[in-house]
């Protein structure tokens, strides 16, 4: 049995949010992504791009009421998108936004 490594549960989504950073040439380029699952501390994305390993970046994600920056943990690829997990660098609380679930 796989003994579980988070340090707090993730949740499964399917929502929109947008992801920017900050790159070698000193551009700034945001994508909007598709959040497949979030945590108090992380989260995976899927994006067209492939991000380096420890890249900045930001997340928003307005129906769950995340506004954080962050860092890339892990790439993989799946098709032709990449699977981005991401370690944030404040403690968010991963609920919906208010009035979501009525």
């Amino acid at each position: 049995m796989k003994t579980e490594k988070r340090r707090s549960q993730r949740i499964d989504l399917n929502e929109e949010g947008t992801l920017s950073w900050q790159a070698e040439d000193g551009m700034t380029y945001w994508e909007r992504v598709k959040v497949m699952n979030l945590s108090d501390q992380g989260a995976i994305v899927e994006l067209t791009q492939k991000l380096p390993g420890r890249q900045l970046v930001h997340l928003l994600v307005p129906s769950w009421k995340v506004d954080s920056s962050g860092t890339v943990r892990h790439v993989k690829q799946k098709g032709l998108k990449y699977l981005v997990g991401l370690e944030l660098s404040a403690t968010i609380k991963a609920a919906p936004a208010r009035g979501r679930w009525t």
